[in-house]
């Protein structure tokens, strides 16, 4: 009692310090509003004009010696793509000459690590099934306390809410303010440097895209000529990488189907007693949120009217802030919509122009390429088509004494589910009972309560229901009314349209009747000839 009563009153009095330094904060911070705003105004304007600076004068060096740049960069790659095709190959090359000693080396540590993991496994399960009761008690208590802490800190958050509610409003809507005026002044001033260096903007949009793709073309190029220099020896190491990593895969999976045929019993048993587990803790946990619910019903329904008061109140103040703000800078919002639309259209059609531009001077490159990656995409299906079937017809009794394996388990392990079931629900079937009536009386009381306040409320506006039903008769007969006289005039207007109509119609009621009666004449007459 005493050590809660200590860490309430030490939680309380550090949030009334953590609460007057903010209201310090806040109140600073509103009186010495002015001179802030200049101070970032004029911090923002000096780092913008730094970087503009910075800016020319890196575009005017790299425009000046732009020969040099692009020589550089050239070298520069040249450079590092030949180191890295010699290390590959040095790496490919001691691969294929310690070929056994790798393969060995893999297949020993695999082993030594698998029989590390089995080895902690069985420990871990033998040690929990030894110490069951003092697991189980454990988890029960450690249960117990975080739901404890839990509820202790919901309601603790609640109260806080509940007493601060002025200057936690207050606060919020401080806040969005300063974030709003903050974010209109940036868009502002980015839309303005937009404007005034629109120029300087569309030359260096333009360089950059020039310099782009004078790169990429140059390394798509640089790339294809490898590949086609290379392409032997990048076939055989893609044939021999895909070989270990299938002989790899297959070695891992027999180990796995042998190990599980050989240890089935004592992994029937942790899966049982695993599923045995979860289940109580499940049960346990539902349990617990029922009775918690039942204690609390009139503390979580204030909380849940208040929080839907809070969420409908930040809803309508932002919904009047943005309508608020498209008001006042409606103009401005206008002329940088066009202006962003006419920029995105420019740079659309200018990609589009070098695109084609491109694909025209590369014509009989790009459809090499193409031809070349076709073969090599259906050489490729085609190996692991062949590999894929060769493996299904060498592993088949294997893998029908696998599936047949895996049925039995699947079986079992649904008929254990549907046992577990059937012996809970007896178990839970008083509470389960006691849950549907309490259901039951609450929604019937719920219904009640709603039916009572729309009578009341029925009463009590009975003078301006019962005009309101008055209006909407007058209203249903007027509309009565006209459709019967608009009806009436249309019928008049098209009275010979309609007895047309009627004519026709007759004329070809009496046409299918006449076929009908001759087709069943001749058909009889056909059948009597037949008979005869």
């Amino acid at each position: 009692g005493k050590v809660l009563a200590f860490d309430l009153w030490r939680g309380n009095a550090r949030e009334i310090r953590r609460q007057r330094t903010v209201c310090e904060r806040t109140v600073r911070r509103l009186l010495q509003r002015g001179l802030v705003m200049s101070l970032q105004a004029w911090r923002a304007n000096t780092l913008e004009r730094k970087r503009q600076r910075d800016v020319c004068s890196r575009v005017v060096k790299r425009l000046m010696m732009r020969g040099v740049a692009m020589c550089m960069e050239a070298w520069h790659q040249n450079s590092s793509e030949q180191r890295r095709q010699k290390n590959v190959c040095s790496r490919v090359v001691k691969r294929l000459l310690q070929r056994g000693l790798a393969m060995t080396f893999e297949a020993w540590s695999c082993n030594a690590a698998e029989r590390r993991r089995q080895k902690d496994v069985c420990g871990r399960v033998i040690t929990r099934l030894l110490q069951r009761g003092m697991v189980l008690c454990f988890e029960a208590w450690s249960t117990n306390v975080k739901e404890n802490r839990r509820q202790r800190d919901v309601c603790t958050r609640v109260i806080k809410r509940l007493m601060q509610r002025g200057l936690a409003m207050a606060f919020d809507v401080w806040h969005q303010n300063g974030s709003e005026l903050k974010r209109q002044r940036e868009v502002g001033s980015r839309v303005v440097k937009r404007l005034l260096q629109r120029g300087l903007a569309m030359a260096f949009d333009m360089w950059r895209s020039h310099a782009s793709e004078q790169g990429r073309q140059k390394d798509v190029c640089a790339r294809v000529i490898t590949r086609l220099m290379l392409r032997g020896l990048v076939m055989c190491f893609e044939a021999w990488s895909t070989n270990v990593r299938e002989k790899r895969r297959q070695r891992d999976v027999c180990e796995r189907v042998i190990n599980r045929l050989l240890h089935r019993g004592m992994f029937m048993c942790f899966e049982a007693w695993s599923t045995n587990a979860r289940e109580r803790v499940r049960q346990r946990d539902v349990c617990g949120r029922v009775v918690t619910r039942l204690l609390q019903k009139g503390l979580v329904m204030a909380f849940e009217r208040w929080s839907a008061n809070i969420k409908e109140q930040r809803r309508q103040l932002e919904v009047c802030g943005k309508v608020l703000q498209r008001l006042v800078m409606l103009g401005v919002a206008r002329a940088f919509d066009q202006w962003h639309e006419n920029a995105t259209e420019m740079r659309r059609q200018k990609d589009v122009c070098a695109r084609v531009l491109l694909r025209m001077l590369q014509r009989s490159l790009v459809m090499c390429f193409e031809a070349w990656a076709e073969n090599v995409t259906e050489k490729k299906r085609q190996v692991d088509v062949c590999k894929r079937v060769i493996g299904k017809l060498m592993m088949r009794g294997l893998a029908m004494t696998f599936e047949k394996w895996y049925e039995n388990v699947q079986e079992l392990q649904r008929q254990r589910d549907v046992c577990t079931r059937v012996v809970s629900r007896m178990l839970l079937r008083d509470l389960s009972a006691a849950f549907e009536q309490w259901h039951a009386t609450v929604t019937e009381l719920k219904r009640q309560q709603h039916v009572c306040a729309k009578v009341i409320a029925r009463m009590t506006k009975q003078g301006m229901v019962m005009c309101f039903e008055s209006w909407k008769t007058h209203a249903d007969e007027q509309r009565h009314a006209k459709e019967s006289a608009t009806k009436v005039v249309t019928r008049l207007l098209n009275k010979g349209l309609y007895m047309a109509f009627e004519t026709w119609h007759h004329g070809a009621t009496e046409s299918k009747r006449a076929k009908e009666v001759c087709s069943r004449v001749v058909t009889r007459m056909l059948q009597l000839g037949l008979a005869r």
